[in-house]
């Protein structure tokens, strides 16, 4: 059994009241990513040791005990609602990510999102296995990052309207911010997209 304690939490001004997990940034992300530079998890509530804190123990849980991690999690959980993984931080490992594969399986009453940059882990899983219909994972796209996306997964993009990334498609839907009441990227098909402005 782990030492550290996971938090689950709920509650911002844009992610409502929503379960959600979140891990350090820049340390769980790509090491080529170009949003490392002005990353909004480092801005913000970020700031705030106790914050930072519960972030470092989610990923140092996984890291010491990664049953005890899943089992701490399962048992946060809602029974039925949303649960959004990382709004800081990302997809640390393919073990990590079998973990968000077993956690949706267990609760198919809650509807999980990822966003990720993270392509090529999400890519090779999905040569061999399916993820859970109530595990959406979001390819996150940013201008100077190249994306493969062969199983045309949903996208999100950030939108910097003084350098404007030309992939964004142009039916991409706007987000509207209020996550736990809009609910669109929780119901994305395949090829459908979202854009996010630069913040």
């Amino acid at each position: 059994m782990s030492k550290f304690k996971v938090s689950v939490t709920s509650g911002n001004s844009k992610m409502g009241i929503m379960a959600n997990l979140s891990l350090p940034p820049i340390v769980t992300c790509r090491a080529n990513t170009p949003c490392a530079q002005g990353c909004y998890g480092l801005k913000g509530v970020y700031l705030y040791k106790n914050v930072r804190q519960c972030h470092i123990n989610n990923l140092e849980a996984f890291k010491s005990d990664s049953k005890d991690f899943k089992m701490q999690i399962l048992s946060q959980i809602p029974i039925i609602g949303m649960f959004r993984w990382h709004t800081v931080g990302d997809i640390v490992n393919d073990e990590y990510l079998q973990i968000m594969v077993d956690i949706a399986k267990k609760a198919k009453g809650v509807k999980f999102l990822a966003f990720t940059k993270q392509y090529e882990m999400i890519n090779k899983y999905l040569e061999t296995k399916k993820l859970p219909t109530n595990l959406k994972v979001v390819f996150s796209g940013w201008k100077g990052l190249e994306m493969d996306n062969p199983y045309n997964l949903p996208t999100a993009w950030m939108l910097d309207h003084k350098d404007v990334d030309e992939r964004i498609p142009k039916d991409s839907l706007p987000c509207g911010g209020g996550c736990a009441t809009c609910g669109v990227c929780f119901n994305l098909r395949k090829r459908q997209s979202v854009f996010f402005l630069k913040h």
